[in-house]
Order: C-alpha cells, then structure tokens, then sequence
C-alpha cells in the first residue's frame, strides 16, 4: 500500500472511532494483537460501512490494560 494510502486509510471523522490500525497506533499495541482480541471478543467493535471501528471508550480502556 502506498504512504498516501495509508495515510487515508488511518482518517477517521468525529465520533466514529479508530480503525484497527489508528487504534494500534494510539495505544502501541501491535495491529495483530488488536485483531485477535476483536475476534475473541475481548475488544468491542462497531461496523461502519462495511469496516469495524473500536470507539474510543474502548481504545481507552485498551491504553489502561496495556499500559
């Protein structure tokens, strides 16, 4: 993927969270990591427009478990 994509691919609008990688961004914590833990239902996510967004109360909450 190229820088440009990448870097639109991690904009997000007010109010409808982080996508995978804007969330393992703010927290550190490696995207792989993020996606397993959706997938066992340990991270909360949202489906918006055919992606999952993890609002930011959970990104938060991600921050103080992984901190």
């Amino acid at each position: 993927m190229s820088r440009i994509n990448d870097q639109n691919r991690d904009r997000r609008a007010p109010g409808s969270g982080f996508s995978v990688l804007g969330a393992s961004k703010e927290t550190e914590i490696p995207e792989a990591r993020i996606r397993r833990a959706i997938k066992a239902g340990e991270v909360k996510t949202v489906r918006l427009g055919g992606t999952d967004r993890i609002p930011k109360r959970e990104v938060e909450r991600l921050k103080e478990l992984y901190s």
